[in-house]
């Protein structure tokens, strides 16, 4: 499912009378807030929570493979690992 159908989806099932919080123009794919535009040529974005994703740790193996013997070089490394696997 691309952006454009979860924003349907979002439109049509959980706006809960709730107002666009932006516009999206069909064929540029501009977004713009306002309050009135052409509905031939926008479709509204809606705001919806965000689902929870659980934390995804290191694995001992991939914690060593960040070690060295510096420790703010295995900080920064295990950082980076962390980032990759949980955005």
């Amino acid at each position: 499912m691309n952006w454009q159908d979860e924003q349907k989806k979002v439109a049509t099932g959980v706006t809960g009378g709730r107002e666009p919080v932006a516009w999206i123009h069909k064929q540029t794919g501009e977004i713009t807030t306002g309050w009135s535009f052409n509905k031939d040529l926008f479709d509204p974005l809606y705001d919806h929570p965000q689902s929870k994703r659980e934390w995804v740790g290191l694995t001992d193996e991939e914690a060593s493979a960040c070690w060295t013997y510096n420790d703010r070089t295995s900080w920064r490394n295990i950082e980076a690992k962390l980032k990759e696997k949980n955005t």
